[in-house]
Order: C-alpha cells, then sequence, then structure tokens
C-alpha cells in the first residue's frame, strides 16, 4: 500500500526519511528508514494532516503541526 501504485512523495531528509504518495488518494507515507530509537521525528509539511498512523501496527501515533515553522511532529511509540 505505501510502495506500489505510489510516486515519490515531496517529504524527504536524506537518508533517514523518505515518502511516497498514493495515486489514487492524497495519503502521503513517510518512510522511516533508520533503526535509530527515536521518541519523535520531525519533517518540514505545509498541508493539512487528516490523521497520523503506523502502517504495520494501525495505531493511531500523537502529532504536532506548526503552522508558523510549516513543521510537523510525529511521536514515535
Amino acid at each position: 500500500e505505501s510502495i506500489y501504485a505510489t510516486v515519490a512523495g515531496e517529504v524527504a531528509q536524506g537518508d533517514s526519511i523518505v515518502s511516497t504518495r498514493s495515486r489514487k488518494t492524497d495519503a502521503l507515507y513517510l518512510h522511516l528508514l533508520t533503526q535509530t530509537p527515536q521518541q519523535s521525528v520531525t519533517v518540514s509539511w505545509k498541508g493539512k494532516v487528516k490523521s497520523v498512523s503506523s502502517l504495520t501496527s494501525g495505531l493511531k501515533l500523537d502529532y504536532k503541526r506548526n503552522k508558523k515553522a510549516g513543521t510537523l511532529t510525529i511521536s514515535i511509540p
């Protein structure tokens, strides 16, 4: 779902975070490519956020959007 029928997304941070966007819906998938334990991840994002969840577990994730800074911070369980 997060790879097939998607195109490259507009969010990327070096080799640790990349994104894909669904061709069928407007869903954006963030791929965390590091195994370093993190409590949160912050990315540049000025768009709207409908929901944030883990694709593997289905759990909803807490997030904070800073409109002024244009960032989205997602809590990692």
